[in-house]
Order: structure tokens, then sequence, then C-alpha cells
């Protein structure tokens, strides 16, 4: 028979999983207002599955939950990977619809003048 703790690990464990999942389709639907739902919720239960665990003690983890754990870490990885990518897409995408002003040169600034050492230090010219 399975203990009070271990089900209350595996009911919050399970709700983990349901959520990476629902972000995991809604980062497939490009669907940024359900992602960022998702992602809170995602939050929420890690929060709560981490109070969980703290309140577990000290007590080894069941086989299946540490496998179960393991697909998470990878999931969450793979999705922050996929999140990130997703990102620098969006840049380039936006960057290409407003372009950036160009840079001010290293020596000068925007005056189109260096100070050089003299100037900076305060020495007169």
């Amino acid at each position: 028979m399975l203990s009070t703790s271990t089900v209350t690990i595996d009911a919050a464990l399970s709700d983990v999983e349901q959520a990476l999942a629902d972000v995991g389709e809604a980062m497939k639907a490009s669907q940024a207002q359900e992602l960022q739902l998702a992602s809170g919720q995602l939050k929420k239960a890690s929060v709560h599955f981490s109070s969980v665990l703290a309140n577990a003690g000290s007590r080894e983890l069941a086989p299946a939950v540490v496998v179960r754990l393991r697909s998470v870490a990878a999931r969450l990885a793979s999705q922050r990977d996929a999140l990130a990518r997703m990102s620098a897409l969006v840049d380039r995408q936006v960057a290409t619809l407003v372009p950036q002003k160009p840079a001010a040169a290293t020596y000068g600034g925007s005056t189109g003048r260096g100070m050089g050492a003299g100037g900076r230090y305060g020495s007169g010219h």
C-alpha cells in the first residue's frame, strides 16, 4: 500500500507533468497568451511540488518517481532551449521590420570627435 506522502508526491509530480505538456502545446501552437498562462501554471505546480518534497523529509523517493523526475528535467531543458530559439527568431523578425540605429563609434561617441586621453582626464589640449 502507498503511503499518503507517496500519493501526494505522485499527484504533485503529475501536476508538473501536465503543466509541462500544456507549455509544450502552447509553444507548438505559437500562442503567446496560452504560453504565458501555461508557464504560470508550471511555476505554481513546480513550487507546490518542491514544498511537497520538502515536507516529505529525507525519505528516499520511489524509483518510478526518480525516473519521472529525470524525464521532467529533460523535458524542461528541451523546452527552455526551444523557447530560446523562438526568442532569437522573433528578435530577428523584429529587427527586419524595425531597423536598429547604427551603433555609435567606439571612440568619440555621437559628436564625431574623440576626446583622447588628455581631454578625458582634464589636461588641456
